[in-house]
């Protein structure tokens, strides 16, 4: 069965098993380019002559659509079901695709590459599954993505970098433990064993280094002022009056 102007495809909250069927998700010919606006009015012409419709959630929110075609994202969610297996990397065939949920099931595997090749798309939701593995660097050239969660799974690795992607905060990315870099706390291990600390880009070795030399010549200097100010003291130094002098004798005396 082949749906070829579908748009929408929501099955969510429901009880489906067995493997993710990406196959059929290839049927959908419409979600394998992307439309103009001008494009969607002639769908809505054509296929919606009564009135109709939709409720999308996206982006972490609930839309309607209402007899507005030019509009509606091209939407997969397959989300709160008990899909398994691997998403495959074919998946980037949909390149047209906007929204993409397939979070709360049982999906293991990596985060397939493929996914790079969606470059329309504005949300993407794969949350709460057992993906393992590294995210893939492809996901930073997503300059359409404004939703990203990829939380609670077994991510590892740094995250990705990139001007865009560093939008996105540590709840797009917690429950990995074994993921780091910014946004999220924990830093990173170099090859070497070295610590690499988030926004710093030192190691911990070199971290404690410069501290130790700070902290010498912030002594050296409070320890110079300190003895030179004193023999300036004692010798009636032009600048101190009874007061201060007072007060200074008070201050090494009851330090």
């Amino acid at each position: 069965m082949a749906f070829q102007e579908l748009l929408i495809l929501d099955v969510s909250t429901n009880q489906f098993t067995g493997r993710l069927p990406v196959g059929f998700l290839l049927s959908f010919n419409a979600m394998k380019t992307f439309s103009t606006k001008s494009d969607m009015d002639s769908h809505n012409n054509v296929l919606f002559g009564y009135g109709w419709k939709v409720t999308v959630d996206t982006k972490g929110i609930t839309l309607t659509y209402e007899r507005q075609m030019h509009s509606i994202m091209k939407t997969v969610d397959l989300s709160n079901n008990y899909f398994e297996g691997e998403i495959s990397e074919e998946i980037g065939d949909l390149e047209g695709l906007q929204q993409l949920r397939i979070s709360n099931n049982k999906l293991k595997g990596s985060i397939p590459k493929g996914i790079g090749a969606l470059i329309h798309l504005e949300s993407l939701d794969l949350s709460h599954n057992y993906l393992s593995g590294e995210i893939p660097e492809e996901l930073t050239t997503l300059n359409s993505l404004g939703y990203l969660n990829l939380s609670y799974n077994n991510l590892s690795g740094r995250i990705p970098q990139s001007p865009h992607f560093s939008t996105f905060d540590n709840l797009s990315f917690e429950g990995n433990p074994r993921l780091c870099g910014p946004p999220l706390s924990l830093a990173c291990e170099a090859n070497n064993g070295v610590t690499l600390f988030p926004f710093v880009g030192l190691g911990e070795r070199d971290e404690e280094t410069m501290w130790k030399y700070i902290s010498m010549g912030l002594g050296f200097g409070a320890g110079f002022g300190t003895a030179i100010s004193f023999s300036y003291f004692l010798n009636n130094g032009r600048g101190f009056n009874s007061f201060w002098r007072r007060c200074f004798m008070i201050s090494i005396l009851f330090p």
